[in-house]
């Protein structure tokens, strides 16, 4: 990983440890703290050769000024587990990830920025979506106040993919469809990854009409 300032100076390399010796892995996917810029998640793929976008299980977070020193807040009922599609919250303290359908949600900064415990982060809450709703979780991402989710519903393997976009309410007990996509997987390994522009405003990416496009849903209501 390398770290440049916005106006091109101070170009660095960024070498994190970890126990698993991965560092010879490339990156499958990484994204600096919306609100602590030193503060990075990231994921590695697995062993080459030829990966083929599979990713490892953990989900690091890391500071890029002690990079020495990394956690896996990949944490369910006090064990790593195989997690992926992870967001950061608007605040900064929190991750939430997909995992076996579900979403997942682990604080793992305090609200000055510091690890929550030194790193040890305790065990994620499970959110949603509840089982009578029919949907499951690909990916999920928060509205830009924090007030809610939108996510996508988890790829059909006999159908490419085959879901929806919809919101979630912050407990998960709420959801609220609002659009359905597919992909053939020209997009992102099928998976539309939905998100806020703003609060008024989501965005996903198909390839349903044939070719890769990005739409944009508006005039939703919360859940």
């Amino acid at each position: 990983m390398r770290t440049v300032e916005s106006d091109g100076s101070h170009l660095q390399a960024i070498n994190f440890s970890d126990p698993y010796g991965l560092n010879g892995q490339i990156f499958h996917r990484m994204r600096l703290n919306p609100v602590f810029p030193n503060k990075v998640w990231y994921k590695r793929d697995a062993a080459n050769p030829n990966p083929n976008g599979t990713a490892t299980p953990e989900i690091w977070v890391a500071d890029i000024t002690a990079p020495t020193v990394v956690y896996n807040a990949a944490i369910v009922g006090g064990a790593g587990v195989a997690a992926d599609h992870n967001s950061w919250s608007p605040d900064g303290t929190t991750i939430g990830f997909d995992y076996n359908g579900l979403w997942y949600t682990i604080q793992v900064l305090n609200s000055d920025g510091t690890w929550v415990n030194d790193g040890n982060f305790g065990s994620a809450t499970l959110v949603g979506p509840p089982a009578a709703s029919g949907l499951a979780v690909d990916y999920c991402s928060w509205a830009p106040d924090g007030s809610e989710y939108v996510c996508t519903r988890g790829p059909d393997p006999s159908a490419g993919f085959g879901g929806e976009v919809y919101l979630m309410s912050l407990d998960g007990q709420t959801t609220t469809p609002l659009a359905f996509t597919k992909s053939t997987g020209t997009v992102d390994n099928g998976i539309p990854k939905a998100h806020f522009g703003d609060v008024q405003h989501i965005y996903f990416s198909s390839d349903f009409s044939g070719i890769p496009q990005v739409y944009v849903i508006t005039g939703f209501t919360s859940p």
